[in-house]
């Protein structure tokens, strides 16, 4: 190793998602990685578009089409580790990673934080236990899987009736799209097992899409029951059990399948690394993205307790965290040169959500106008931002591999 490569500075970005790979891919594009030697660790091989993953419980979607593979992506410009992060050592600077059953460590000038979510189950008795959770394209899988096992039980045995029951818990952005994709499958199995659609109940409970306002909510609910999902706005889940659910409106149900959408919190690495966090477990950052206490780490996406011009929390969404990652990259030449930075000023351009293989809804930007869409239209503009964010990290190559995965 030469005098050139041991005084370059080492940064670390820690995981793999819209976060992290955007902040590789803008640190390459900017030959950020000639002034310094980078290295992303990640817990998997792949960059999972999460946002995709609601597609696979109609149909199981082939990997290719919702990942892509970091080793060749990030090319020879970015050290790539396949590992687990264990913990963050804040004052030696250094980050202790798994690869199998061998820990290891890293030493770092500069720490990238990219993380990303874990469910948040407010302690709700029984809820990790007995929920499934869409967190990658398995967990799609298992849900399809599991829908399709009751049908082909219920077809056996029909007065299993409970087994035909599935609940949402969570009403916003993610349950919606999650029980608009469910409604769609129900259909599907019902031709394939002969068994009548109206046999299957569809519940969700919870706040009712929080992300928007009452206009584009209320049709989101008109949409969802007019396709048979029962809507219950505000029920709150209090417990629950191997069969049965109860609410805090001291009522009760059994569903033969729970499915968990009411909340995230950020990966609890940063928490148990002493690191200061919120109550969601979101790192405090400063207006340059760095945590209080330590000004060589930067935390971005959902790690990250980043606020607006009004001092409220940014969303703990992959618009901004690709949106961080990409300032951040921007950043670091400056700082990697001794300068300092303009400080982050998110900006939300709008937020889509597919709701079945036919619709959507959604609000734009623009300026200081906001446009509502509904329909199919607002659809295309979801899948749109999707193949943006392609566009963002591989460029039209990546955006053309995707649509003819």
């Amino acid at each position: 190793m030469n005098d050139k490569e041991t005084v370059r500075p080492r940064i670390v970005i820690l995981g793999g998602g819209y976060g992290g790979v955007s902040a590789a891919r803008e640190m390459i594009r900017r030959g950020v990685h000639k002034q310094a030697r980078i290295t992303l660790v990640n817990d998997s091989n792949f960059h999972y578009l999460t946002t995709l993953m609601h597609y696979a419980i109609l149909k199981p979607i082939d990997d290719e089409k919702v990942s892509i593979f970091l080793p060749e992506f990030l090319g020879s410009s970015i050290d790539f580790i396949r590992a687990t992060v264990v913990r963050i050592d804040a004052p030696g600077n250094r980050v202790v990673i798994k690869i199998r059953e061998n820990e290891g460590e890293l030493e770092y000038d500069y720490l990238i934080v990219a993380l990303g979510w874990e469910p948040d189950y407010y302690n709700i008795p029984g809820l990790k236990e007995h929920a499934f959770v869409l967190h990658d394209i398995q967990n799609a899988h298992e849900i399809h899987d599991h829908i399709e096992k009751a049908f082909a039980s219920y077809d056996k045995d029909p007065s299993q009736t409970w087994i035909m029951h599935i609940l949402i818990g969570g009403a916003s952005y993610t349950g919606i799209e999650i029980a608009a994709e469910v409604a769609d499958l129900v259909p599907v199995l019902a031709r394939k097992y002969s068994i009548d659609p109206a046999a299957v109940k569809i519940s969700m409970v919870g706040i009712f899409l929080p992300e928007f306002d009452n206009v584009l909510a209320n049709h989101a609910m008109n949409y969802l029951r007019q396709r048979g999902i029962d809507v219950r706005a505000g029920t709150m889940i209090e417990r629950v059990e191997a069969q049965e659910v109860k609410f805090q409106a001291d009522d009760a149900m059994r569903p033969g399948l729970v499915i968990w959408a009411g909340g995230i919190r950020a990966n609890d690495v940063a928490g148990r690394s002493g690191l200061e966090c919120d109550k969601k477990g979101r790192v405090v950052v400063d207006e340059l993205l760095r945590c209080t206490s330590h000004k060589n780490i930067f935390v971005i996406g959902d790690c990250a307790r980043a606020v607006d011009n009004s001092g409220r929390p940014l969303a703990q969404t992959a618009q901004f965290a690709a949106g961080q990652g990409e300032w951040l990259a921007r950043s670091m030449g400056k700082i990697l040169s001794g300068q300092t930075p303009k400080a982050y000023a998110g900006r939300n351009l709008g937020m889509f959500l597919s709701v079945g293989r036919k619709a959507g809804l959604g609000v734009l930007y623009v300026g200081k106008h906001k446009f509502r869409f509904t329909g199919y239209i607002a659809r295309l503009l979801k899948k749109g931002a999707g193949y943006r964010y392609l566009w963002s990290i591989g460029g039209v190559r990546l955006v053309v591999k995707k649509l003819l995965a």
